[in-house]
């Protein structure tokens, strides 16, 4: 039995029991936007889906030729079914040295942020720019830029946000941000462009960039629109809760882009010990599925709440770290952060046991307005098959009483919040139904909650 107390009036202790435009292409894993002026005049094409370098040394990119040691796209010698055009292109990782190149190949990094360049040198001046990157992972951050000089050599103009943006899951989205393509549209018809920098980058760790690819056209004519940005309340990728699927209203699959005005059918899909709860970010329903219409990008998150113990684990625990140490790999009784709550109870609370402070995970004891009641506030698990709560009464310590203990007698009132916290958790707020300024002096009125793993 562990507990965990504090003063308000009483004591309040914590019992613990065990018991758009898609395109489809044939050379990339994933699906990818071929802009409608792809093989036009004055456009070009540009495929990096092999690394060499996982690191260049480029101190100051846009002012110094680029280094040897930088990736190239894959010409048709390397990959008979390459599209290349663009044979001029480069692409370099300047963030970290630590990056190595995995087996797929892709450029990857687990313990710093990356932060990329890719350089070109046109032949004309592109009145349009579309880049997209496939990474596993981390995503990119959003945000990415052009510089450009007109003239070669030129003063440095920019930066320049993009002017759309696209976005797809692919592959195993778990998490709806651990795999995906991003795509920026750059509209430069308004410049003289002689040469041009994109600079992008991902600012978590633990990014692995798959294959990047680079449209130019001396022309403009918009090729993305609008993006979804689906994600959940996953932590890691071994205790998946859920995904987000969407597509346009009847039917199409899902999209990198949409145009203002569409439709979008959003689905929450839970797997198996979860249960989807509430959308966040842009939209709020509690229904799985849910038809939006899109009006500029969408980010939106599914929240999914788990049944056990054990799939919360899953979840919010990542014993890799530490190997089997029992201190922090999902031992019921186990503190990892020795913030006296222990797994269970962290469980039961929604908090997180691998960081150091989780303030919202703890009961708050308080008093009414009018300082006549106890009361008792705290998160649980709406979901939870294996838990039982119990909001306990004494006037001695001795003897404890709560609703449904076999005496037929109510003594407390409980306010369920009809809404669901993003982490998956509903707030409760018992009231002790006892007056304070009836009891005898000297009474010790107490409250404490009672929490049973089954």
């Amino acid at each position: 039995m562990h507990r965990w107390g504090k003063q308000v009036l009483g004591a309040l202790s914590l019992c613990l029991m065990t018991s758009g435009l898609q395109g489809q292409t044939d050379f990339f894993w994933y699906n990818a936007i071929v802009p409608a002026f792809d093989g036009e005049p004055n456009s070009e094409f540009a495929q990096f889906d092999r690394v060499q370098y996982a690191y260049t040394s480029w101190e100051d990119p846009f002012n110094t030729s680029a280094p040897t040691e930088v990736n190239t796209p894959t010409p048709a010698s390397i990959n008979p079914s390459t599209l290349t055009t663009n044979e001029d292109a480069v692409l370099a990782q300047i963030g970290t040295d630590t990056a190595f190149i995995t087996s797929h190949p892709g450029i990857y990094s687990f313990s710093e942020s990356m932060s990329f360049i890719v350089y070109d040198n046109p032949a004309y001046s592109p009145g349009q720019v579309i880049f997209q990157v496939n990474t596993v992972g981390s995503l990119p951050d959003q945000e990415a830029f052009i510089y450009f000089r007109e003239t070669e050599g030129g003063p440095l103009v920019g930066p320049i946000p993009y002017t759309h943006i696209g976005f797809l899951t692919g592959g195993d989205p778990n998490s709806g941000d651990g795999q995906g393509i991003m795509a920026w549209e750059w509209d430069l018809s308004g410049y003289d462009v002689a040469e041009y920098y994109i600079t992008f980058g991902s600012s978590g760790t633990s990014m692995s960039l798959w294959w990047a690819t680079l449209d130019t056209w001396d022309g403009f004519s918009a090729e993305l629109s609008n993006a979804i940005f689906p994600k959940t309340n996953t932590n890691f990728a071994t205790g998946a809760v859920g995904s987000v699927e969407h597509e346009l209203s009847g039917g199409g699959g899902p999209r990198i882009t949409y145009e203002p005005g569409d439709e979008v059918v959003l689905t929450a899909v839970a797997e198996d010990g979860w249960v989807f709860v509430r959308w966040t970010g842009d939209v709020n329903s509690t229904s799985s599925s849910i038809v939006t219409t899109i009006d500029g990008n969408l980010d939106v998150k599914a929240i999914f709440a788990p049944q056990t113990y054990d799939k919360w684990k899953e979840n919010i625990i990542l014993p890799a770290f530490t190997g089997s140490n029992p201190v922090v790999n999902g031992a019921r009784d186990a503190d990892p952060n020795r913030n006296g709550l222990v797994n269970i109870l962290e469980y039961a609370f929604g908090g997180t046991p691998e960081e150091i402070s989780t303030p919202e995970a703890f009961p708050v004891a308080g008093v009414t307005e009018d300082g006549k009641h106890l009361t008792l506030t705290y998160r649980q698990q709406p979901e939870a098959t294996d838990l039982t709560y119990h909001a306990m009464v004494s006037n001695d310590l001795e003897s404890w009483n709560y609703n449904g203990d076999g005496s037929e007698q109510t003594y407390t009132s409980i306010d369920i919040s009809p809404s669901i916290n993003e982490d998956g958790t509903q707030t409760v707020i018992v009231t002790d139904l006892t007056d304070l300024s009836t009891l005898p002096a000297g009474t010790n009125r107490q409250m404490r909650l009672q929490v049973i793993l089954e």
